[in-house]
């Protein structure tokens, strides 16, 4: 909306998928901190530790997005590429976490997870044939 209405048009996707990493670190680190968001028990008795595991994903992430960022890789593609990666990482992390699995054996998070995927691949499609319509505009 800030957006339109100060007639900015370019696509600011790019720099959120260096941000959001970030505040997915820090909920997470609250989660450690509080001991909620666990994972499931482990033939050896130990816990799968579900949110190291997603901290580390979102820091390798985060460090992938830099790159290509830096490189001018995927211009305006970046958020989407989060999106789809974050959902996939998401989607298959779910089976380890103790979260109840309510709809066909999976959790809310995973069916929200697929739904962050089809409309991430959605969305950087419709940017692609944008950018290809409209070179000069990008």
């Amino acid at each position: 909306l800030v957006k339109k209405l100060v007639g900015y048009e370019k696509p600011t996707g790019d720099k959120f998928a260096l941000i959001i990493p970030f505040g997915i670190i820090i909920g997470r680190l609250g989660c450690l901190c509080h001991g909620c968001c666990g994972g499931v028990l482990l033939d050896s008795g130990h816990q799968w530790p579900a949110v190291p595991v997603e901290i580390v994903f979102n820091l390798l992430i985060w460090w992938v997005m830099f790159h290509l960022y830096r490189a001018k890789a995927f211009c305006y593609q970046l958020f989407h590429l989060y999106l789809l990666s974050y959902g996939v990482f998401r989607f298959g992390h779910e089976f380890m976490r103790s979260t109840p699995k309510v709809i066909l054996g999976m959790s809310g998070y995973q069916w929200i997870a697929l739904v962050m995927i089809i409309v991430a691949i959605v969305a950087y499609l419709k940017r692609q044939s944008n950018m290809t319509k409209q070179r000069g505009k990008y």
